[in-house]
């Protein structure tokens, strides 16, 4: 892998598990200087716990609620003031846009509150930060890493609001990229298929959420097809590939001469992408009807 000629600053949203988590001890071990974006008082504490254990010196945790103007702009305040002391006011170099949540469930029975929670987190808290650290990234000829899906590029069957998101992230990726190629600033996309981390674990509450929302006129409508896609979860939960994989793409993002546009990661992840690019829309309709037993 190439290596960045100097330690890089770089701050991770949603950093105090899975990908997020994983990342910013990757990268601090190897060096960078990692601002690990948190919300509650305990996962400072695990991270700060994470951080003695491994003796690493360059992870710190900062406060960032990313649905909340006030809490970005403390965390900026935050971080450049503790750039000033290890680097001298250099610019902030990277932007992991990582915090997102999943939701799902049947569009005719999903209410429209849970889809403007999934947008506000996995796409406006996105361009909330992005919009807010771009001057310094365009200073520094940064990068922006941000964290999408296999959901990005392929609308699984009760995904609707979190495949809508990513999908909405990618767009928003390369309006970004193409915007700002020309300063020197890269965006890269992550694509995660199956990866092991709590997101499974959230992903059985969130089908039962999903159950319990049904009423009694679609409960026979669509409760079969979501047991058979908590099936499916338990089923693709055994080939995960670990959290460790996405982050090497990640700093390959960070320091790369020639960081790529996209990463897919995750077992299966690269032949679904090249399915979904070159079968038509009815041969994958019948195969992700297959998957779920329709």
């Amino acid at each position: 892998m190439p290596t960045a000629t100097r330690p890089l600053s770089v701050l991770i949203s949603g950093a105090s598990s899975g990908i997020g988590l994983c990342t910013a001890l990757h990268l601090a071990a190897d060096g960078h200087y990692v601002f690990a974006g948190y919300r509650s008082d305990s996962s400072r504490v695990d991270l700060e716990s994470f951080a003695k254990a491994r003796g690493l010196s360059t992870l710190f945790p900062v406060r960032l609620d990313v649905l909340s103007e006030a809490s970005v702009r403390e965390a900026q305040a935050e971080i450049r003031r503790r750039l000033s002391e290890l680097v001298q006011n250099r610019p902030l170099d990277a932007l992991i846009n990582n915090a997102g949540i999943a939701r799902g469930g049947p569009i005719e029975a999903t209410a429209l509150d849970v889809w403007r929670e999934q947008f506000e987190t996995n796409v406006f808290a996105v361009i909330r930060l992005t919009q807010l650290w771009m001057k310094d990234l365009r200073a520094a000829k940064g990068r922006i890493v941000m964290i999408s899906s296999v959901s990005g590029r392929v609308a699984s069957p009760l995904l609707g609001p979190y495949a809508a998101s990513k999908f909405a992230l990618e767009a928003i990726s390369d309006s970004l990229r193409r915007e700002v190629m020309g300063m020197g600033v890269h965006v890269s996309v992550i694509e995660p298929g199956p990866i092991a981390t709590p997101i499974w674990e959230k992903g059985q509450s969130e089908s039962e959420r999903q159950k319990s929302q049904l009423s009694d006129e679609l409960r026979p409508v669509y409760q079969r097809m979501i047991d058979r896609m908590d099936e499916l979860i338990k089923e693709v939960s055994k080939t995960a590939v670990p959290p460790e994989e996405v982050a090497r793409l990640i700093e390959h993002a960070l320091i790369s001469a020639k960081p790529r546009l996209r990463y897919p990661v995750g077992r299966g992840t690269k032949l679904q992408l090249w399915m979904a690019r070159h079968f038509g829309e009815g041969v994958m309709d019948q195969l992700l009807a297959q998957r779920i037993k329709l």
